[in-house]
């Protein structure tokens, strides 16, 4: 009779983090809040593209201090809101094509993660355990003998996650009683825009657009740098918003909603995280201070005129 072998130990590591557990499973399920803190600590996720449901996938790049990109993948098998995702994780080509580990070719092909998380009053307890699926013997050697480089690696990539979770997107909400026609100009148009927001010289409401300006403290003025991501008419505009010579990106988003007798505009920044906490001016409060006076005061007055 052939000897059984040992079962494999999964990989388990726990961690409690300082954000309540809807906040952290929208960390987990948004493709563009995923974007500021996945992946290994001090990488950058250039492409973040998720379809989330059963059978649906995430597939994201990152890109090295050095510049080398590694793509990867999740397979959804299963998706309990608020309690727990089940994916078939590898690494990937750009198409989602199934790869090898680039830097570790005796790496399982493909690992099952189980994401769970847990309400602890105001805090969560999250727990990611790993096995790899159907591994050769040295797939499995190699494995079980990397035990404290997963641990390495994810707690670098939670410290991220703890980071972001200490600057949530800002979320700013205001109805305008304006038909959503005019609201969507006043926003898409650079002549209206500066009456408002700022002065733009060139804007152009379609992907791929970039654009910058000056704006800052009085004694401050930094250059914008901004590059629309999405746009549906008359419903949604995004974009990124990072500034020049500072290390950082975010990503803020217009959206429109038809009331009866008014239009809602939602206003999301997101990624506020990314930027130096050393420079008081990129403060969180700044932002909510300058995103409620240009929504809540200067575009309500604008577009009800």
């Amino acid at each position: 009779m052939p000897a059984v072998k040992d079962k494999i130990k999964d990989f388990v590591l726990t961690r409690t983090l300082d954000a309540p557990r809807r906040i952290v499973w929208d960390a987990f399920t948004s493709p563009g809040q995923m974007k500021y803190w996945w992946g290994p600590k001090d990488y950058t996720v250039v492409v973040s593209r998720m379809d989330l449901h059963n059978g649906g996938s995430y597939l994201y790049c990152l890109r090295s201090p050095e510049g080398k990109e590694m793509w990867g993948k999740f397979l959804y098998r299963e998706i309990l809101p608020l309690d727990h995702i089940i994916a078939v994780d590898s690494f990937s080509n750009k198409n989602g094509g199934l790869t090898r580990h680039p830097m570790a070719p005796n790496w399982p092909l493909e690992m099952l993660s189980t994401f769970t998380f847990e309400s602890k009053g105001s805090k969560t307890r999250f727990t990611v355990e790993w096995s790899p699926i159907n591994p050769t013997e040295e797939e499995r050697s190699t494995f079980e003998a990397s035990h404290q480089a997963m641990t390495q690696g994810w707690t670098g990539t939670l410290d991220q996650l703890a980071r972001y979770l200490r600057n949530p997107p800002i979320v700013i909400e205001q109805s305008i009683k304006a038909p959503v026609d005019r609201v969507w100009k006043a926003i898409t148009h650079k002549e209206q825009m500066k009456e408002w927001f700022f002065d733009i010289n060139t804007f152009k409401p379609e992907s791929g657009f970039e654009f910058k300006f000056l704006a800052g403290p009085d004694k401050k003025q930094y250059l914008h740098l901004c590059k629309i991501i999405d746009v549906v008419d008359k419903r949604k505009l995004s974009y990124s918003w990072r500034y020049n010579k500072y290390k950082g990106d975010s990503l803020v988003t217009f959206e429109l909603f038809n009331e009866i007798d008014s239009t809602k505009v939602r206003l999301t920044h997101e990624g506020l995280g990314t930027f130096p906490e050393n420079n008081p001016d990129f403060a969180r409060e700044n932002f909510v201070q300058g995103w409620s006076s240009i929504i809540g005061t200067s575009l309500k007055n604008f577009a009800q005129t």
